[in-house]
């Protein structure tokens, strides 16, 4: 599922996004949103992506068994919200409950926060 552009602003709520190919949710191109307990699970890449200062608004949203993280934040992409995972020490994190927070030093090296 993609979601772009800035005029983007979905209530993606009690949702199956699973078994995708490549990302399941992708938050892109100043997009919004607010995507509110849906099953995210058993995703090729990442289960979220958001980039491109996208913004979406993440809530208990169950996020699992993808073979990457559960959310990807890259290229100034924010979420507001979340249990977040992010990769990017680019990210911007706000009003987030963070358990963990990973970043990459280079290819193959990976740091926890």
């Amino acid at each position: 599922m993609c979601v772009n552009g800035s005029s983007a602003e979905p209530y993606i709520r009690f949702c199956d996004i699973s078994d995708c190919e490549n990302v399941g949710l992708y938050v892109t191109d100043y997009a919004h949103g607010t995507y509110e307990d849906n099953e995210i699970s058993r995703n090729a890449l990442a289960g979220i992506w958001v980039k491109n200062h996208a913004n979406p608004i993440m809530r208990r949203n169950h996020i699992h068994h993808g073979r990457d993280v559960g959310i990807f934040t890259f290229d100034n992409g924010l979420v507001c919200n979340a249990h977040l995972f992010s990769y990017s020490k680019q990210s911007t994190i706000s009003h987030c409950e963070v358990r963990a927070l990973y970043f990459l030093y280079g290819y193959g090296s990976l740091g926890l926060l």
